[in-house]
């Protein structure tokens, strides 16, 4: 017996149930009123992976932070002309940043 609130072991069980073939994917998705796309998900992660994969630890992103030393490296190369998109790859940031936050460099004329 599981805890209401088990939600790893639910969506293994949902898996599980279509992957081996005993019910079809609508019916689960009609049955428990799951979005067509988070099954595909866990369908595809039971398959690459099996039961194991859905009480795996998950990594979490973190954000990249921006130190002083960081920004004064990359504020010298947008002055010094280098192109911003290259300035940027070199520190291995995304160009606009993905969180919708700005990295409060200066694009100067040279």
């Amino acid at each position: 017996m599981h805890d209401e609130k088990d939600e790893k072991s639910f969506k293994m069980f949902m898996a599980q149930l279509y992957v081996v073939g005993n019910v079809p994917q609508s019916a689960i998705n009609k049955a428990f009123g799951i979005n067509q796309i988070k099954m595909k998900r866990w369908v595809k992660k039971y398959q690459n992976n099996g039961p194991a994969a859905f009480y795996k630890k998950e990594r979490k992103r973190r954000a990249t932070v921006m130190t002083k030393e960081v920004i004064d490296k990359a504020q010298l190369l947008l002055d010094k002309g280098i192109p911003k998109m290259k300035s940027l790859m070199n520190w291995g940031l995304n160009f606009p940043p993905s969180n919708g936050s700005s990295y409060h460099l200066f694009w100067h004329s040279v």
